[in-house]
């Protein structure tokens, strides 16, 4: 016993403390600049492409362009933050049609890697330990970035509304599901509630994100559960407001379009509907199977609920 004292009091113990895990930054900057190559690549042809098609009724093609900001605010009319974006490529960059596609690329590239984070902490909620879910993520936010869907909005200066307003939807979707706490805060409520309005301020089915948040705490993780939706209640409780005006402003704007049957004497808004049913089912086997998507798709009518089966597109 005395000479385990001995060597107890003259054995000095160091104690280190615990490491910290180190994240990869090397490998995510290679991965970021990776995927910024294929999408520039891909995306190359397009990047000297002229201004076509809607692109010439923007005000950077008419000669509003030498006008302020608000001019062209009220130009347009409505989505008020696309049109800053074509402002501030306009003010920054001049009328070359080079800095609008890059901007669109830039914008598509941010919104792959957002795809790659929401997914990766998706299937984290889901219970996929170890390197799975990076593996995973990086296969979905892959197919995102390179799937030929995206090409319009892309390729398109006019088609930065639909890539523009999935930024601001997908950046508002991570906030989300990265919240500090269980509960989410306040400020996360505020923060994200910012820039779903953002998003439909630039593109109006950006209100789709309301129930992609409330389907999210229904589902994810457990199905069929109010936990989720009871924990984020200050998120839910400023939501609905919001999304009860954005509602109505989104109804006004389709009553006075020409587009979506609301105009159309010979052309209802119900019939709009019944016969949208039946395509979106071919935008979905067009994700699926990319074929005809340069083809301007014609759908017969679907005058009543029973006509070209819409009853059975509507229930499935």
């Amino acid at each position: 016993m005395k000479s385990l004292k001995k060597i107890s009091q003259r054995t000095e113990f160091q104690v280190y403390p615990p490491r910290r895990a180190t994240r990869p930054w090397g490998v995510i900057a290679l991965s970021c600049m990776a995927l910024f190559t294929v999408i520039l690549y891909l995306y190359w042809p397009a990047l000297n492409g002229h201004f076509i098609f809607d692109d010439t009724a923007f005000p950077f093609c008419t000669p509003v362009r030498h006008s302020p900001l608000a001019k062209w605010i009220s130009t347009v009319g409505v989505r008020p933050v696309l049109v800053v974006s074509y402002w501030l490529n306009y003010h920054f960059w001049g009328e070359s049609p080079f800095s609008f596609h890059f901007a669109n690329v830039v914008i598509h590239f941010v919104n792959s890697a957002l795809v790659f984070l929401v997914l990766r902490r998706l299937l984290q909620k889901a219970g996929w330990a170890g390197r799975k879910p990076q593996l995973a993520s990086a296969v979905g936010a892959l197919i995102f970035a390179i799937h030929p869907l995206q090409t319009e909005s892309v390729s398109y200066v006019a088609g930065r509304s639909e890539s523009l307003a999935s930024f601001f939807l997908l950046l508002a979707y991570a906030i989300f599901l990265y919240r500090r706490q269980e509960a989410i805060s306040w400020g996360e409520s505020l923060l994200v509630l910012a820039l779903f309005a953002m998003g439909v301020k630039t593109k109006e089915n950006a209100v789709s994100l309301a129930p992609v948040l409330l389907l999210t705490d229904l589902f994810w993780p457990v199905a069929f559960s109010l936990r989720g939706v009871k924990r984020n209640w200050r998120l839910y409780g400023l939501m609905i407001p919001g999304v009860a005006v954005a509602g109505v402003l989104v109804f006004r704007m389709l009553a006075a379009a020409h587009s979506a049957g609301f105009s159309a004497a010979s052309f209802k808004w119900y019939q709009y509907a019944f016969t949208e049913a039946r395509a979106i089912f071919a935008y979905i086997r067009m994700a699926i199977w990319p074929a005809g998507l340069s083809l301007d798709h014609d759908f017969a009518t679907s005058h009543t609920i029973w006509e070209n089966g819409a009853l059975w597109w509507i229930l499935l």
